[in-house]
């Protein structure tokens, strides 16, 4: 599975769309296809059972097919002896490789001193749930032991009113010191970025959409788990196995 996840990462470094795969072909790919018009198929590899196969589809959805390619199942399939989620395993592990992949230039770091774990969060400075995150969340995050990966996701991509501001953000001398000035004070617009100044979210939006992310902030263990966006840090703490500062 770890070969998938590369693969998937690759994918989503370039514009994401529904454009033919080699998976395509695949007799469980079309079943899937017949289905769900439109997908874009990732891979067809042998699945959790016997005469199962799992299909990744749309960068990290999973489907099985099974029954010689007669039955599609849609959903969580777990053993029962240990509670092992292979669904979950997988769509995890195709999460981690699409952020892996992502530019570390584009990577703002809020690091913590004790670090015990890390999360990874898309952000966006027309978000309100964002600019609490960034408020109420970081400096309890790190206090915790938890290293913060922030990455520019401005809704709408350049499109949006967001991408110019979060550009020149990215762009300044200090971009940690100028993103939480500008969420300090919104009305107060960063300096211009300096010609010259690379600012591609491109793969960032390739990556949100392999993930799967309905809106921001997306937030992102290290191996790949979603932690549900906005949530309290008490409730996420224990998730990533760390203790809240006392």
């Amino acid at each position: 599975m770890k070969s998938l996840a590369v693969a998937i990462a690759l994918a989503a470094s370039m514009p994401f769309a529904a454009s033919a795969s080699s998976a395509d072909n695949d007799p469980a790919a079309k079943t899937l296809q017949a289905i769900v018009p439109g997908v874009t198929v990732n891979s067809v590899e042998d699945g959790p059972l016997r005469g199962w196969k799992t299909v990744v589809y749309n960068g990290t959805e999973v489907a099985y097919v099974i029954d010689q390619n007669r039955h599609v199942i849609f959903g969580n399939v777990v053993r029962s002896n240990d509670r092992h989620s292979y669904t979950v395993e997988t769509r995890d592990e195709l999460r981690q490789g699409v952020i892996g992949e992502l530019p570390t230039s584009l990577r703002l770091t809020y690091k913590a001193a004790d670090e015990k774990a890390e999360i990874t969060v898309f952000t966006d400075v027309s978000c309100s749930f964002c600019m609490k995150f960034h408020t109420s969340n970081v400096l309890a995050y790190n206090a915790a032991g938890v290293t913060v990966h922030y990455y520019p996701a401005p809704r709408g991509g350049k499109a949006s009113t967001a991408w110019p501001v979060m550009r020149d953000i990215w762009c300044s001398d200090d971009p940690k010191a100028a993103l939480s000035a500008y969420i300090a004070d919104p009305t107060k617009h960063p300096r211009p970025a300096p010609a010259g100044c690379t600012f591609d979210t491109v793969a960032v939006e390739a990556a949100t959409k392999a993930l799967g992310m309905m809106g921001t902030p997306g937030v992102y263990t290290q191996q790949g788990e979603d932690l549900g966006g906005a949530a309290p840090v008490e409730s996420v703490l224990p998730r990533l196995g760390v203790q809240a500062a006392r």
